[in-house]
């Protein structure tokens, strides 16, 4: 039997020996080495540092301050890489999510976003830390754009990814705060009873807060029309000549998405019941149909949100 006292010492020394390992990982491992992106769990297309082999030659070089961005694409417009190297240790990688790709750095793809406003160590989230903005073009006839944005400071990591289907996207400071918000489309309805091209894509609107990047309700928010411009607007859609079939044409639904996603979902029900040609069945299947493919979008509980009691 061990006395009290010996399993007391025992213990201690224990403690000693686990606090001078932590401490040794402390001096190992710097805070600013393991924490952020390195670990944040990976999204599709992230590489490990340690392993990445880039693809192609050297296609760009960036650099600000101690940090190096490198992007690099095979050649015939094949997979796209980047790499980021700080004081010549590479800490990020990353390769291009389908086999053709291409990495922007400081810039957007498809965008009216001038360079300036996202330029390689700019402020966009306001936390006084300069940023990193990376666009993905994965390749393809019309997809799809992706945004990455980090902090490069003293500290490295990974803020966000932003998934812009097929575009078009943006940065802007709306409401003259100092913070930019991330302008996109909504794709949910791609496709949906019409041909792509065809496919209405309503605006979403993004801010950075509370360490991420939300949906901005305030600033999606339109007063809601009158009656009559809603009777207006019917009138027009009749009178257009577009709407031949018994199907409704993409115009109508897109007013729909134009008035739910401004926060006047209740303007949106009774334009239809305006705009639905007289003696056309199927209006009951064809709101059911819609409820369901917008319940499908990612923004749905936040718009179902922001139209809650309108």
């Amino acid at each position: 039997m061990i006395p009290g006292g010996c399993r007391k010492d025992r213990w201690a020394r224990l403690v000693k020996a686990s606090s001078a390992a932590v401490v040794l990982l402390i001096l190992v491992f710097p805070a600013d080495e393991v924490s952020g992106a390195a670990r944040s769990p990976r999204d599709k297309g992230e590489a490990d540092p340690r392993t990445f082999v880039p693809t192609g030659p050297l296609e760009s070089k960036h650099i600000f301050k101690n940090y190096v961005i490198n992007t690099y694409r095979e050649e015939g417009g094949g997979q796209g890489s980047l790499e980021v190297l700080r004081n010549g240790r590479r800490i990020y990688a990353r390769r291009s999510r389908e086999e053709s790709g291409q990495f922007l750095v400081g810039e957007l793809h498809e965008t009216n976003t001038p360079k300036e406003r996202v330029s390689l160590g700019k402020d966009i989230t306001g936390r006084g830390v300069p940023n990193m903005v990376i666009s993905e073009w994965t390749g393809g006839a019309h997809c799809c754009y992706f945004v990455y944005a980090f902090e490069i400071g003293k500290r490295f990591r990974r803020l966000a990814t932003l998934d812009a289907g097929d575009g078009p996207l943006d940065f802007e400071d709306l409401d003259r705060d100092g913070i930019l918000e991330f302008l996109m489309r909504d794709w949910t309805f791609a496709y949906w009873k019409t041909c792509f091209a065809c496919s209405p894509a309503p605006r979403v609107i993004l801010r950075f807060r509370s360490a991420a990047y939300r949906m901005a309700p305030n600033l999606m928010r339109r007063p809601p029309p009158t009656p009559a411009e809603l009777a207006t607007r019917a009138k027009e859609l009749w009178e257009s000549g577009k709407w031949k079939e018994e199907l409704p044409s993409p115009d109508v639904w897109s007013v729909m998405l134009d008035l739910i996603y401004t926060g006047n979902a209740r303007q949106a029900w009774e334009f239809i019941e305006m705009a639905w040609r007289p003696g056309v069945p199927g209006k009951e299947d064809f709101l059911k149909d819609f409820q369901v493919q917008l319940a499908k979008s990612r923004f749905w509980p936040d718009i179902k949100a922001m139209n809650r009691g309108r």
